[in-house]
Formats: structure tokens, sequence, C-alpha cells
């Protein structure tokens, strides 16, 4: 069973939809409960799987106990996959950002994740189980920075911190941590963007071309297979060139 928070849209429906293929039941975390049951409607039923979805806010701790208590009552185990794409962003240079918005992203983005991890990582060691993965998305902007985006390259820079750290504590136990840093990707957040600033973009990467939520879901797809069972701590760029 795989819980995915942020699974309402773009990359996170995309990771449901590849693991759900392979036969997963897929957990689907969300504050949009209607992109949650969207996704959900759209996942691949097999005889031997189950999709559900909750609301969550993934900054919770409180929230995050509790759903994961309602999961693992549910389905009677705890996860062996999570995959925490839950993200946002709130844009300002540096010498405007007020506190609320930088400490929102950070909330979400990176302490949410670290809530997450945490709790199913607990539980993982806790009943034994020795095939797990975690999968965090991270982003390139954590790797190079972006104007406006402090608060956005700040929070995916400690993921890709905290993922190492847990990939080293918890690799003892059976569970492995990863990340992924997407580049330019097909997604609700930029759609928002305008067409002249993605052309733009566009020719800074060698691939000359933006891509797909499923590129990013394929690598998730291997990083939660026994395929990549001798990896952790490790840090893929899905960019198409961009910034190599």
């Amino acid at each position: 069973m795989d819980k995915i928070p942020g699974g309402a849209s773009g990359i996170g429906r995309a990771v449901c939809q590849a693991l759900a293929a392979e036969g997963a039941s897929i957990v689907v975390t969300d504050l949009n409960n209607q992109g949650a049951q969207e996704t959900i409607d759209s996942l691949s039923k097999h005889s031997d799987n189950r999709h559900v979805s909750y609301s969550l806010d993934v900054s919770s701790g409180e929230e995050v106990r509790k759903v994961l208590e309602y999961i693992i009552s549910g389905y009677k185990k705890p996860p062996c996959i999570l995959v925490n794409s839950a993200g946002i962003t709130s844009d300002d240079f540096v010498l405007n950002m007020d506190e609320e918005k930088f400490d929102k992203v950070i909330q979400v983005n990176l302490k949410g994740t670290f809530l997450m991890t945490q709790a199913v990582a607990k539980v993982m060691v806790d009943q034994g189980i020795t095939n797990g993965s975690i999968v965090n998305l991270a982003s390139i902007v954590g790797k190079v920075g972006n104007l406006g985006q402090a608060n956005y390259a700040a929070s995916k820079a400690g993921v890709e911190g905290l993922t190492r750290t847990c990939a080293k504590e918890l690799g003892k136990f059976g569970v492995r941590c990863n990340a992924i840093l997407p580049g330019f990707i097909e997604t609700p957040m930029t759609d928002a963007v305008p067409e002249k600033v993605l052309e733009k973009l566009k020719k800074q990467i060698p691939m000359q071309k933006f891509g797909k939520p499923s590129d990013v879901a394929d690598v998730v797809t291997f990083l939660v297979s026994d395929k990549s069972s001798y990896i952790t701590g490790a840090s893929i760029e899905v960019t198409g060139g961009l910034f190599m």
C-alpha cells in the first residue's frame, strides 16, 4: 500500500496513476478533496487493491498522525511506500518577501515532508517493514536557486538534506529514502507562468521541451521497486539537462 501526499493533481496524480497501474493500493492525501477524489477515480483497479483519499494538511503533525491511524486501521497494515509530493509556491523577491510567505512555503514543503516521513518511517520500523521506500519530491531550484523563489528554493534544498539524513538513519532498518529533482514540468503550477517566460525557459533546456508529470512518475516507480534496492540517499534530476 502506497501513501501519496499532494496527489490531487500534477506530478502527484501521475505518481498515483503509475503505481496503481503496477497493482498498488493507493492512499491519496491532499487539502483539495475534489482533486483527490478525481485522482482516485482515474486509477487502475485490480482485484486485490483498494484506493482511498483523505483530506490532510501535511504541515500539521496532529493531522498527519490521525490520518495515518485511519489508514492503518482501514488496511490492517502500514504503508511500505511513501511519496511526498505536496508542495506550494508563494513567490516574491527577497527584498519584498514577508515572513508569512516564507513561513507558509517552508511549513508545507519542508516541515510537511519531515512530518510525513517521520510518521510513516516510525510505523515502518515498529512493524518490521524491511522493504520500505520513501521518495521525496525536491526541485532543481533547490540546487541552483531561482529568481523570486527564495522560500521555495530553500524548502527544496532542505528536502534534499532531509532525504540524505533519513537515508543514513533508516538504511539499517531496510527503509530507503531518495529524492527527485524535477525541472520544468507541465503542471498546474507552470500553467500560471506567462507564455513569453515559458518560451525563454524552454530555450535553456538542452532537450528543448518541458517534461511531463509521467516523466517524474516513471522515476518514482523505479525508486520504489526492487530494481532500485541498492539505491538510497540519491537525488535524481529529471530536468531535460537543465543546469547540468
